[in-house]
């Protein structure tokens, strides 16, 4: 019985410290990633912030960082993706969740109207047929509206913010961009 309780103890000693030793490397990782981002090296910044999310991915701000890297470098659907993770992560509403969640949204609906050539310089894509243009209109309306909602969430949480104005603006563009694109949905 003596040796059944010391496995045990050892057992749990060796879980804990290891789990310690994750946080740890969690937290360095995380500490480094922001220096890339802040010095623009986001390649590396991501590279960091995957490290830490294959360590340990039930860390908010691993995955809140990633999500803005990858916004940083146009990868909406790993960013919302990563953003959507972090919402799981945190019970309390965070306000900058909601405007990151808006953002990546709003990014998708951009890039299926346009994309960047080679030199790194937006494009217009234009569909061939009403068929794919009608989905595109669809899937565009379904992001937009999704990134409404999340922006009205930011502004209902952060009435004060400096950017209230702004954001109110974009909802409404936003708005428009939705009924100029119905004219293309094909029922």
């Amino acid at each position: 019985m003596k040796k059944l309780i010391l496995f045990m103890l050892l057992l749990f000693v060796g879980v804990f410290t290891s789990a310690c030793v994750n946080t740890y490397a969690v937290k360095q990782l995380n500490d480094i990633a922001i220096e890339y981002l802040n010095a623009g090296d986001v390649p590396s910044a991501i590279a960091r912030l995957e490290a830490s999310v294959d360590l340990d991915a039930n860390i908010y701000e691993s995955r809140y960082n990633l999500a803005a890297a990858y916004l940083r470098i146009d990868k909406c659907d790993k960013a919302l993706e990563n953003i959507k993770a972090a919402q799981q992560l945190r019970k309390d509403e965070e306000p900058i969740v909601y405007y990151t969640i808006a953002v990546a949204d709003s990014c998708l609906a951009n890039q299926l109207y346009e994309k960047k050539n080679e030199k790194g310089e937006k494009e217009e894509i234009k569909y061939e047929d009403a068929v794919q243009s009608s989905k595109a209109a669809q899937k565009y309306i379904e992001y937009l509206t999704e990134a409404i909602e999340n922006f009205d969430k930011y502004t209902e949480l952060q009435p004060n913010a400096e950017d209230t104005k702004e954001i109110l603006a974009r909802i409404q563009s936003y708005k428009e961009d939705i009924e100029a694109k119905k004219a293309l949905i094909i029922n």
